[in-house]
Order: structure tokens, then sequence, then C-alpha cells
């Protein structure tokens, strides 16, 4: 008997209707990920009492998950991500206890009675991302107290981050909020989720300053904040993060200088703050930046030189923009040491001098723009 199906990436056209579910009672694990099938699932999958695995992402499936799913009691890991399903996520699919991996995430489900959904205590991995959820924060998740990956980004989903996602959900490691409409200050019970690695906040309507308890998560390797309504300062004390690779804090309302401690953060490769009112000159510490591969500090206030020590250490850079700022002084030309540079924006500044020769070294840049300065001379 036939205990296994797996046929991902085999190019498969059609629909779920050519395969007879009803010759697989004792399928197990049924993969059929990264094809072309259409129309809906069919309900005749109800019959796969003990299958165990259900992969059917990245096709073109449609209709809601069926009720009969819900009669899938042995199913552990559940993943429909990037089809075109459509309707009312089925509080049946909480009837699935035994399953720690479920992905509906990039479809066009909606919500529904939140309140019908069943915990969900053996959940590790639970996706609803660009979906088309609209209310408060579902809280039947707040009781699936096991979990490490939390995806609801690029909906709508509106309102405060309940209170018990800071006391129950301990074990999360990644968290991703971004393109929502929460609102409110920023909890400082974050720091509560230590074990956190990525928490992604951007693109909604937090207010308020940065708590000062976010450099307790130690553990943070990326943190995203960008475009909130967020304002104060950037904390001195994010210097604590020593793990941290990615911060984007771009479009805000930061008003401050960019601390000193930020250098501290040696391990950064991706660093924004771009369209906020940033004032002062970028702190020397930032030559400790040596794995820095994109630097993001456009449209801000910023003055002094780009210092050639600088730029010396970021040989990493692939981008760099440092555009509509008020930097002066000349290009340095250690700028010819970044020979993986591919965009490098310096426009709107108040630069002068020449074009140092050594720019000719950037053999990968493909977009190159120092307009709106006082450059002199020749061209290279």
């Amino acid at each position: 008997m036939v205990s296994q199906i797996n046929l991902s990436n085999a190019n498969i056209t059609g629909s779920l209707a050519q395969f007879n579910f009803t010759l697989f009672s004792t399928l197990t694990h049924f993969d059929l990920h990264n094809n072309n099938l259409v129309g809906s699932i069919p309900p005749a999958i109800g019959s796969l009492s003990k299958l165990t695995h259900l992969d059917l992402s990245n096709n073109n499936l449609i209709n809601i998950v069926l009720v009969e799913m819900g009669q899938l009691t042995e199913l552990q890991y559940v993943n429909l991500f990037n089809n075109s399903l459509n309707g009312s996520i089925l509080y049946q699919v909480s009837y699935l206890q035994k399953v720690w991996y479920l992905d509906l995430g990039w479809n066009y489900l909606t919500d529904l009675d939140w309140s019908k959904f069943l915990d969900m205590p053996l959940l590790i991995h639970l996706g609803f991302s660009n979906d088309a959820l609209k209310l408060v924060f579902p809280p039947f998740i707040t009781n699936c107290r096991n979990l490490t990956f939390l995806d609801l980004s690029i909906n709508s989903l509106i309102g405060t981050i309940p209170e018990s996602v800071f006391t129950n959900l301990v074990k999360l490691e990644a968290f991703n909020l971004n393109h929502n409409s929460f609102e409110g200050p920023l909890p400082s019970n974050i720091s509560k989720l230590s074990k956190l690695v990525s928490l992604q906040l951007g693109a909604n309507k937090f207010s308020g300053p940065i708590p000062e308890s976010l450099s307790l998560l130690s553990k943070l390797e990326i943190l995203e904040l960008f475009e909130n309504p967020i304002r104060g300062i950037i904390p001195s004390s994010f210097g604590k993060l020593k793990k941290l690779k990615k911060l984007d804090l771009h479009s805000n309302s930061f008003k401050s200088t960019i601390s000193s401690e930020l250098g501290s953060c040696t391990n950064l490769t991706f660093l924004a703050l771009a369209k906020n009112q940033l004032t002062g000159q970028l702190p020397l510490s930032f030559s400790n930046l040596v794995r820095i591969s994109e630097l993001g500090l456009s449209n801000n206030f910023l003055s002094g030189q780009i210092l050639p020590f600088l730029i010396g250490n970021w040989t990493q850079l692939i981008l760099l923009q440092l555009q509509n700022n008020n930097f002066k002084g000349k290009i340095p030309s250690e700028i010819g040491l970044l020979t993986k540079l591919r965009i490098l924006y310096l426009f709107n500044n108040m630069l002068s001098n020449s074009i140092p020769s050594k720019i000719g070294n950037l053999k990968n840049v493909v977009e190159l723009d120092l307009s709106g300065n006082q450059l002199s001379g020749s061209i290279p």
C-alpha cells in the first residue's frame, strides 16, 4: 500500500480531482508543493485518515480550507502557503490538535469568529501572512504556548498587541507583524520574549519612544521598526545587542544624533536610519562595522565629513545611501576600496573638490548619483 506521495517540483498541472483519494487509505505523506495545480481541494481528501504531512504550497488552488480537513486528526504538518484560497478560515482547522506546523499565508483568507477556534497546544509554526485579516490580534494564538514562529504580516489587523502575547508566548523566536495597522506605544513587556531572534513590527502605527527594555533581547539578530510614528531617540542601549545583523528604523520621527554605541553592534550587515530627523556627524565607532553591506542614512540632517577611515573599513558594502543630508568636504579616495559596491548615492549634500580617480575602481556599480553638490574639476 502507498504511504507516501512526493511529487514536489514535478510540473504537475490540472486539479487535485485527478487523484483518487479512496485508493490511498494508508497515505501518511502527501507533498505536491511547487506545481501548477488549480481548482479546489476536493472533499474526498477527508478520507485520508492516516495523513500526517500535507504540503500543497506554491500552487494555484482556490476556495476555502475545507471542513473535511478537520477530520484529518492525525495531521502534524499543514502547508497551504501561496495559493489562491479564499473565504473565511474555518474553525475546523483547529480540530487538528496534533499539528505543529500550520501555514496558510499568501492566500485570500479572511477573518472568522475566532472564539470558535480551539487552542492548538502543539503549534510551533503559525503563518497567516499576506491574507486578508482585518480584525484584532487573533485571540486563540495567545494560548498556543509552544509557538516559536508567528507571522501575521501584510494584513490589516488593528488594535494593540494583547498583553497575553508577552506572558504566554515566551518561546517565540520569530515574531512578524510588519505591514498591519497595530497602534499604541511600543510595549516595554516585549522584553519578556527573551528568546526572540527576529522582531518585525515595521509599517504599523506604533507611537511613542522605543522602550529601553528592547536592549534586553540579547539574542536579537533582526529588528525592524520602520515606517511607524516612533519618536524620541535611538537608544544608546542598542549597543548591547551584540548579535544584531539587521536594524531597520527608517521613516520614523527620531530627533537625535546617532549614538556612538551603535558601533558596538559589530555583526551588523544592514543598517537603515533614513527618513528621520537625525543630526550630527557619523560616529567614529562606525569604523567597527566591518561587516556592513547595506547602509542607508539618507534624508536626515547629518553633517560633517565622510571620513576616510570609515569608508576604508566598509569594504563589504554593496549599497551606500547618504543623499539628502549636509555632508561637506571631499569624497575620500578610499571610496575606491568599496569594490563590491553596486549603488552609491551621495547627491544633495555640500561635497566639494574633485571626484577622486579611485572611483573608477567601482566596477560593480550600476547606480551612481553625485548630483546636487559643489564638485569641481574634470570627470576622472
